[in-house]
């Protein structure tokens, strides 16, 4: 087996190349570099093996089979990790009390989702790597009366992320308005991801025409 190998790049105005001129005994290298100009990986049995050069000598070293592996400093490689979920129709959410967080009601479809789960009302992660997502969402409300102060965010573990709080007036009752937020949150396996909403006013059925959100790797 060789334990060295030459990497020469040479960069061009939108791309990088990568030229392998010694390879790897059992793991040929094909010029495949993810992320990062220190890894080179291969796929063993369906799964993802990285191999870690040395920045002071070259020397690559093996991971084991792994489809779910760090790449040096967070970077991840060979997996999936995601969701894109919006609302299949027209849907509203009954804020009973006052200024009190409730989920947002509806027939979600969450596609495509990869190593996420959809539980009651809330979606479930189930990496085995904690690691920061960006959450966006996007949605157009009524209100059903006038003068409505209306608030959209995140709850993660139903512990309300401070972050992710966004405001919208409903001026006049059944006119559309849009609201959207952006979060970045750390998650760990079996964290829980909630979209909730508030109003000021008590006994209030918020319109949801429309809603879209994503949760995708921050850092990758």
């Amino acid at each position: 087996m060789v334990d060295n190998i030459i990497i020469n790049v040479a960069e061009h105005p939108i791309s990088v190349e990568i030229v392998t001129s010694e390879g790897i005994g059992d793991a040929p290298v094909d010029g495949s570099i993810y992320g990062r100009l220190n890894s080179a990986w291969e796929i063993v049995a369906g799964a993802v093996r990285l191999w870690t050069r040395s920045s002071s000598t070259s020397t690559l070293s093996p991971s084991t089979p792994n489809d779910n592996i760090d790449a040096g400093e967070g970077y991840i490689t060979g997996r999936k990790c995601g969701v894109f979920a919006h609302l299949s129709k027209i849907s509203k959410t009954e804020c009973t009390l006052a200024d009190t967080w409730y989920p947002i009601q509806g027939a979600f479809i969450n596609n495509p989702m990869e190593d996420f789960s959809f539980g009651v009302n809330q979606i479930i992660y189930n990496g085995i790597k904690t690691q920061y997502f960006e959450i966006d969402a996007h949605a157009t409300v009524q209100g059903e009366n006038n003068g409505i102060v209306l608030h959209f965010g995140v709850k993660i573990n139903n512990i309300l992320f401070d972050g992710s709080i966004m405001g919208q007036f409903l001026k006049t009752k059944d006119e559309p308005f849009a609201i959207s937020g952006t979060s970045v949150i750390e998650l760990s396996e079996t964290d829980t991801v909630q979209f909730v909403v508030k109003s000021d006013l008590a006994g209030q059925d918020i319109r949801f025409n429309h809603l879209t959100a994503t949760i995708s790797e921050f850092f990758d």
